[in-house]
């Protein structure tokens, strides 16, 4: 457990602070996708329609999931 004021040294401190650290988007991956979210702009609302047709249509666009596509939640 560890106390409030007291130090802690980062393991990863050194490759953060000199810029060695790597992250996903500096990975080069042949074939990699990238993934959008787009949730409701109105908290708790009745969604009653979503028309992706512009999306799926979209250059690029490899797939376009809605939640009834996904059952398994």
């Amino acid at each position: 457990m560890t106390e409030i004021g007291s130090k802690m040294t980062r393991r990863d401190a050194r490759v953060r602070a000199t810029g060695e650290v790597k992250f996903t988007e500096d990975l080069i991956v042949s074939g990699k996708l990238h993934a959008v979210l787009v949730r409701s702009p109105v908290a708790s609302a009745r969604i009653v329609k979503i028309d992706t047709a512009a999306a799926e249509e979209t250059q690029g666009v490899v797939c376009v999931l809605k939640g009834k596509d996904v059952t398994d939640r």
